[in-house]
Parts: C-alpha cells; structure tokens; sequence
C-alpha cells in the first residue's frame, strides 16, 4: 500500500534504541550480561546470562486539579499479587524515602507535572531486542498496564501506609499531554537491548582504570546505573530480591571511535552510536541521552567523511576526526586534573638515610602549585616542598602520602605508597573498600554501602557510604594479618565535610579482645582527610578486624581508608 522509494546512500547510522539495523545488516552483538571473568569486571555477573535492565515509561503527572485526569479504576488484568515485590519495599521505607519513591523533587517539571521514573517491571522484557513488531507491542501495552497498575496500587491498596495513599491520590494523568494516547506516553523506556560486538568493546576498566582512549570522540561521566534485571518474588524481603541493580560512581571517562563501528570484515558502511560496543556493565554508565548525543555527531562527521573520501567508516582518519569534532566545540578528551604520584631514591633507605622524594607527573595531570606531604602516615602535613628530603628513624613498611594541588585551587585525592625502610617486612598497613577481599584473613567486607567519588579527599576510585539512611544496617568489616607486633596507631577516613560526628569503630584483636571508640568524621583532615582512633598493642603474626557500622550516627558515615601505623617495634623480625 502506498508508493515505495529506493534510496541508496554509501554510509548508514543506526541511531535506534533497539539495533535493529546493526542486526539486519550482519553485525554481531549480544544481548545480556558478560560472566564477570571474560573481561575481568569486578561489577561483571558471576555467569553470562540473558538478563538486560528492566524496562518501565517515563510518566507524566500533574497534581493540577484542573489539568489532571485522576485514575477512576485500574488497568486491564490488575492484581495487586502483580505488585508483592513493590508493596514489600514501599513497607520496608525508611521516613528519606516515603511514597514508594513516586514524588521525587528532582523529578520536578514545570506547570505542576513531574517526570515520573516509575513501574519497572524485570524479567519482562528479555524477548523486546529481538521480537516482532506484534510481540513488541504487546510487551509496551503490558508495561503500560503495569505503570498504571502501580499508580492504582498507590492510591488504593489498603496495605499502603495511608500517608502514601492520600499524597499518592494528588497525582493523575495530564490532559493536556499525549492527547492522542490517553495522556500516556507513547515511548517505553529501552534501557538496555541489542550491544554491538565491534572493533573495540569498552568495559568497566575503560570507566575506572584506564579512562583515556587515544581515538576518544566522546565522553560519559553518569555512574554505572543498572536498574534491576529480573527479581524473585518473596514478600518482606525486597533486598535480598532486587536482582542486578547496581550504583557505582565513576570519574569522566573518553570513548573510543572504535566501539562506535562494526567489526570491518563483517560491516563497513555501518556506525552505530546508541547500541554501541560495550559490554553491560560499561554500558549502564554510557546509556546517557547525553553521551548518545555527543556519540551521535561523532558518527554523523564520521559518516561524512567516509562518503567524502570513499572508505570504510573503520578507515576514517581518527586524528582528522578528532580536529573536526573539536573544531565544532566538541569536548572529546577528559581535562587535565590534579594527580597524585611520586618516586624515591634511595629506593630500599637505611635507617635515617635521607630519602629524596620527587613528583611524577603524567600527559593526563594539571600544572601542579602546591605540593603536600605525610611522611608519618598520620594524615598531618610534614613538608610542601616540591622535592623534599626525609629521614625515617623505624625499620618497617613505612606509608607515605602525597596530595597535590593545581592553579585552580583543586587538589588531588591522596596517594599513598609503602617505603620499605630498612628492607624489612611489616609495619604500615591500610585498606579501603577498593580493595575488596584479596585474601581470606586480609581484606574488606561491606554491608549495604554506597559508592561516590564526589567529595575530597578520598582514597582509591571510590569511598562508601550510608547515604545517611538504615541506621543500624549498613556497615564495612576491614581484617588485618600484622605480621609485625608493636604498638600502633590507627587512623580512620573523616573527609570532614558535614559528615557523623559519632561514629563507632570497634577494634577487635587477636584472642577476642576488643574495644570501641567514637570518632567526628566531620571533624577529618581536609587534605589527607584522616582521624586517630586509639593507639593499641598488636602481637606479631596476629588477625586484627576493625569494624565501622552507621549505628544512631547523626550524619553521613563514610567507610574508606583505615589505616594501622606502626611507631614502637616490639621486636626484630
């Protein structure tokens, strides 16, 4: 029906949510989560799976009495049994988090609508990447009802705490949105379908580690934000069933043009910018209607080129590529920041041989100013001399810090290396969350944290945190093997930026003893952001376990760095 036109062009962009394009034209792509070992993801699945982040719509409500259009009944096959993993976690609720997350401020548009985030529905939407056009409409009509349905259930459910029900009953459909949709969206939101298998396939290393690509043609910055994937339904036990949700910050990171293209041999007139190359944990990081926009000019110069100069969009000149982008105002590569690192020579110093130390900078570092140091591993500032020479009295593993500081005023986080002084083993030891549990008796174990990387100083990618909710719940578990006995003092993260001021650590030492001392995390240093903890005897060759929980804290509770500085030997090892 209706008239036909051929087009025929040489370059081809699939700009879809779904990759539908990449698939018809015989590119290679996956659907669902990478087992964790195949590209050493520590956010990666245990195994490879079909799993893809739940869908939900983007809805609109007013609480306008004269634009809104209240529900008068519930959708189509509604059973509130649909909604026991929803209605279990609206019941668990602490007061931060009250109406079921349905009235965020942030969500706020004007006129008196919102942009509701709401209805996901996992485990529902594994077939959409591939299925008919039939099938895929069925799926949006039933995640439509589902939306609605939990709206109705909000209003109207009689195990919904009344508060919820009687804010929930301000909020209908807007009148004058959709018109011709039943003032309902139109769009189901894709989080997640077909991932090209390319020329290049960003990971979480590219995001945490490595972040610097040298054919960049864009940014993301947004964290690794996985919404669920699918859950098991147990009423009153939502956390334990919110299966594949993750929420871990990242620092702005460059993407290849290399994951924006097929594999050569396979496609070479083809670029793709949303259902790019990356595997699923990197992708929930990129998935930005932003970053799509920045990748979406870079593929449509690219194109260009490629239809200019007659090659293969894998064969455009990345450096010509770049100098395009930039020269219409494109940010491609992330700014220099300040970076923290050092060298020292004597490399293994003698007790009280003076030790030289010297910054080392990298291409990706700003112009440094300001330079300090902690030679005593207590967080206090010892030298800000550019290169200054120090003396250590104590044979041990002795932990030396750096934080530098650019023009700006900007400083770094803290860097943090071991001085073998006297070439000896033992003494200093740290941890942070970051470095996970490397060894049965060495390690750290946390319970319902938080990742940021917003507020300095910190140490490693990350710190924890309790987002200031579930007191008496959240909590990190940090064990020590000291092999070298003496006494120490111990030193806990305090950023020192309106965060609890009572925070407990217990200290729990080798034959059970223990004891518990309250720290002001908000009261920290604020450049290697530190606080002493007591001052204890350690045996040698003895399990020591320092523990941190949000228990009545008044604030915010930051587990990061704890930190054991040895400074009286009791013996020669």
């Amino acid at each position: 029906a209706g008239n036909v036109s051929e087009v025929k062009v040489k370059v081809f962009i699939d700009a879809s949510y779904t990759g539908d394009l990449l698939a018809a034209a015989g590119a290679t792509y996956r659907i669902g989560r990478e087992a964790r070992s195949e590209f050493n993801e520590p956010l990666g699945a245990v195994a490879a799976d079909e799993a893809i982040m739940a869908y939900n719509y983007r809805v609109t409500l007013t609480d306008d009495p004269e634009n809104r259009r209240l529900l008068t009944a519930p959708p189509p096959g509604y059973d509130p049994k649909t909604y026991s993993f929803e209605l279990s976690r609206i019941l668990a609720v602490r007061p931060v988090q009250l109406a079921g997350s349905l009235f965020r401020s942030y969500w706020r548009l004007p006129n008196r609508k919102q942009d509701s985030n709401i209805g996901d529905w996992a485990g529902q939407n594994w077939d959409y990447p591939e299925a008919s056009s039939a099938r895929r409409r069925e799926i949006e009509v039933a995640h439509r009802n589902f939306a609605l349905g939990y709206l109705w259930l909000l209003q109207h459910h009689p195990e919904v705490p009344e508060p919820i029900r009687t804010a929930a009953k301000e909020w209908g459909l807007p009148k004058d949105e959709f018109v011709d949709n039943g003032n309902f969206p139109r769009q189901i939101y894709v989080r997640e379908a077909r991932r090209l298998i390319g020329e290049r396939v960003m990971t979480q290393n590219d995001l945490t580690q490595v972040r610097f690509q040298p054919d960049a043609v864009a940014l993301g910055s947004y964290p690794i934000d996985s919404h669920q994937v699918r859950r098991k339904e147990k009423f009153g036990e939502p956390a334990k069933h919110d299966i594949g949700s993750m929420f871990e910050a990242v620092k702005p990171y460059e993407i290849s043009y290399r994951a924006l293209v097929p594999k050569k041999s396979q496609v070479s007139n083809l670029l793709v910018p949303l259902c790019m190359s990356a595997t699923h944990v990197s992708w929930c990081s990129i998935r930005m209607e932003s970053v799509f926009m920045m990748m979406g000019e870079a593929t449509g110069v690219a194109a260009a080129m490629a239809s200019e100069r007659d090659l293969a969009v894998q064969d455009v000149p990345v450096v010509a590529l770049q100098e395009r982008l930039k020269a219409r105002g494109a940010i491609i590569k992330v700014p220099p920041e300040p970076l923290a690192d050092f060298a020292w020579l004597a490399t293994v110093p003698k007790v009280r041989e003076p030790v030289t130390f010297s910054y080392r900078g990298s291409e990706h570092a700003s112009e440094v100013k300001k330079y300090f140091w902690d030679f005593d591993g207590d967080g206090v500032t010892d030298s800000e001399m550019a290169a200054p020479t120090h003396a250590f009295s104590v044979a041990k593993e002795t932990v030396v810090a750096l934080v530098v500081e650019d023009a700006t005023g900007k400083r770094s986080n803290p860097r943090s290396q071991f001085v073998p002084v006297g070439g000896v083993g033992g003494g200093d030891q740290q941890l942070d969350p970051d470095d996970g549990s490397v060894a049965p008796d060495k390690g750290v174990t946390t319970k319902l944290t938080n990742r940021a990387n917003h507020n300095r100083p910190f140490y490693g990618q990350t710190y924890h945190h309790d987002r200031n909710d579930l007191k008496g719940e959240v909590s990190a578990v940090y064990r020590f093997p000291i092999k070298k006995g003496g006494r120490y003092k111990l030193y806990v993260s305090a950023p020192g930026y309106g965060r609890a001021s009572n925070t407990l650590v217990k200290v729990t030492l080798a034959g059970g003893g223990s004891s518990t001392v309250e720290i002001n995390q908000d009261g920290g240093n604020r450049v290697f952001g530190l606080v002493p903890a007591g001052e204890y005897e350690i045996a040698p060759n003895s399990s020591v376990t320092v523990e941190m929980s949000n228990a009545a804290t008044d604030g915010y509770v930051i587990f990061d760095l704890v930190r054991w500085v040895l400074i009286d030997p009791l013996y020669t090892p």
